[in-house]
């Protein structure tokens, strides 16, 4: 996880429990929340139209929708190519070791890369989601992080973090979830 110890940690990490104690998958049955990955799982795979593909890339494509899905409330991230974004970012972020950006080599590229990529899928939604809320706008996560450091007079700019980490914690844990469902329902 991607987190700095100052001061106002405990207080994002009260914001980031609160947050996903009202908008988390939790709130649903196991069984709802892997439905909905299976869902979107077949909805891929009946798109190619009998043409080959590569299993493991539509499940890592479908987890990497829910995910964002989860914390944005945007659906058909796949087919608009957020869940291919999201999942470049998850590869780079993972491979980085953080000494080597000291480093004049390719690592420095990739240090670059993945900032803009942050920047690119985090930060830009953390801006859209400042705007004011629309009538019949469901609420997200972001939502609530953005409304919590408002309330506490915390620096917003921590919100696209905090998203960053729930999309690299759950690209870790979800699969499990998501193979035993498939297997076992």
């Amino acid at each position: 996880m991607a987190i700095d110890l100052n001061p106002e940690y405990r207080l994002r990490r009260k914001a980031m429990n609160m947050a996903l104690h009202i908008f988390g998958e939790g709130k649903k049955a196991p069984n709802e929340n892997i439905n909905d990955q299976l869902d979107e799982f077949f909805m891929a795979i009946e798109k190619p139209d009998g043409k080959p593909f590569y299993p493991p890339e539509i499940v890592e494509r479908s987890i990497a929708s829910h995910l964002w899905g989860w914390v944005t409330c945007k659906t058909d991230n796949i087919s608009d190519g957020t869940a291919d974004k999201l999942l470049d970012f998850n590869r780079t972020f993972f491979g980085l070791v953080p000494i080597l950006k000291y480093f004049p080599t390719k690592h420095v590229l990739t240090v670059k890369y993945v900032k803009r990529r942050l920047h690119e899928l985090f930060v830009t939604e953390t801006i859209e989601t400042r705007r004011p809320i629309k009538k019949g706008k469901k609420r997200d996560i972001m939502d609530s992080l953005l409304a919590f450091c408002i309330k506490f007079g915390l620096k917003t700019d921590c919100v696209s973090f905090l998203s960053a980490d729930i999309i690299l914690a759950g690209a870790d844990i979800q699969p499990g979830h998501f193979l035993f469902g498939f297997c076992y329902t």
